[in-house]
């Protein structure tokens, strides 16, 4: 566990770093959008790049990039001309607005599918899930998105863009209706995932030899998938949990450009073409603080329930 913590923590460090240095390597000004203001001066232009450490060498604003994320102050963003967290801030409460419904969903739907699925095994309803899991896995969160917004177009049922309409009726309905599209994107993307390791997980659990023989001694069959078999099963499961919602996190990028939802996918792409070198620096850290987050809870929920996990991760 702790040497998970370490690589999670690793990883945070450098991912600004990277995220400056592609700054640095891609084309164009940061201040190009500040240089449209008629009312700034080459002079005042230059203070800004002098204040901004635009110029600075990299591990120069790196580590006062570091520094200043440690004291909770995530820079200034070149563009808005605002401090970066009041701008990353909202954006990621609309991000987990999609992601944690959307993970709740594939698991109520894919935990007993793969129960079905390990109970029917190699039956007509076992190849039945399956084919449909291979076709998920296979099809890309964009694509299913882009297929939804056509048929979303065709039939008028449900908005393809944004979090709430500009006009009409903007209430609790409006927001869920909106929610709908992103949400099933994200969860049919993680849906076969789940699946296919909860019928892994269940398979191994009912070829233990303790179930087999609870099986020949006429146990009914539902009482050893349900009262054995899932706790057995339950281990790899409370890891794939942790771990799912880090994987969910980030499709949520690709989904969110799609349905236009102003979430930290869109302000990520945003800031990469206006070249706002802070932004993206903060985004991509914040990503990677969730992402590692959620590698940690999975670990910490598998050893909790099965602490032998623990020591293999050591």
């Amino acid at each position: 566990m702790l040497g998970v913590a370490a690589r999670a923590l690793l990883l945070c460090a450098l991912v600004p770093g990277v995220a400056l240095l592609l700054g640095d390597l891609a084309p164009g000004d940061p201040l190009a959008d500040v240089r449209l203001d008629p009312s700034l001066s080459p002079d005042a232009l230059a203070r800004l790049r002098s204040t901004w450490g635009i110029d600075d060498p990299l591990p120069v604003r790196y580590l006062h990039w570091i520094g200043g994320a440690f004291q909770g102050d995530l820079g200034t963003s070149f563009r808005h001309q605002a401090p970066v967290w009041t701008l990353v801030q909202p954006r990621m409460a609309n991000t987990l607005r999609l992601t944690v419904p959307a993970t709740l969903l594939a698991w109520a739907v894919g935990v007993p599918l793969g129960i079905w699925s390990a109970a029917s095994r190699r039956g007509r309803v076992d190849r039945i899930i399956g084919g449909a899991t291979v076709v998920l896995l296979a099809t890309p969160e964009l694509l299913l998105a882009l297929g939804l917004v056509a048929l979303a177009l065709v039939t008028g049922w449900l908005p393809v863009a944004g979090m709430r309409s500009v006009e009409g009726d903007a209430g609790p309905a409006d927001a869920l209706a909106h929610l709908v599209l992103p949400v099933t994107v994200l969860a049919l993307g993680l849906l076969p995932t789940v699946t296919r390791h909860v019928r892994s997980a269940m398979q191994e659990a009912l070829a233990s030899p303790s179930l087999v023989a609870a099986r020949a001694r006429g146990l009914p069959a539902r009482r050893v998938l349900w009262r054995h078999a899932l706790p057995l099963a339950s281990a790899p499961l409370a890891t794939l949990l942790g771990l799912s919602a880090a994987t969910i996190l980030s499709a949520s990028l690709a989904v969110e450009a799609v349905f236009d939802w102003p979430g930290m996918g869109t302000l990520l792409l945003e800031a990469t073409l206006a070249h706002d070198g802070p932004v993206v620096a903060a985004v991509t850290t914040l990503s990677s603080l969730l992402l590692s987050a959620g590698v940690l809870a999975g670990h910490a929920l598998g050893a909790l329930v099965d602490p032998r996990l623990s020591r293999e991760d050591a």
